[in-house]
């Protein structure tokens, strides 16, 4: 009997750690970028910034468009490049608007002014 009241009370002290993890508010703090010139507006979570090393970073970035998606970027700051690691879409599952290889080629930053401007707020 008295087992059973220790493992009672064990778990109703315990119960708040387990079920903290539903209740707990997102640490996303998503930042506005800009819009490209079909209106699809994009943001960074600034939480998310990863330096791998003194020149290398990742961070997600939310495109919000007619097909919304998720993309964990790595940007190399001196090279001033960019490349894809991971993509999530948000929207309707639908066929995909573009292969998927990842991680993507790297790109050129200038050719971009959508990540020309995150180039300039995170690497500095």
């Amino acid at each position: 009997m008295r087992a059973l009241a220790v493992i009672s009370f064990l778990l109703v002290m315990l119960a708040p750690v387990f079920s903290s993890g539903a209740e707990a508010p997102a640490t996303d703090q998503w930042k506005y970028l800009g819009a490209n010139e079909k209106g699809e507006r994009f943001f960074y979570d600034s939480e998310s910034v990863i330096h791998v090393s003194q020149d290398l970073l990742q961070v997600w970035i939310k495109e919000l468009s007619n097909e919304p998606e998720r993309r964990l970027v790595e940007i190399n700051c001196s090279f001033k490049i960019i490349r894809d690691r991971q993509v999530i879409s948000e929207g309707k599952p639908k066929v995909p608007r573009r292969p998927v290889k990842l991680p993507s080629e790297w790109q050129a930053i200038e050719k971009d002014p959508i990540t020309q401007e995150l180039h300039k707020v995170l690497c500095r």
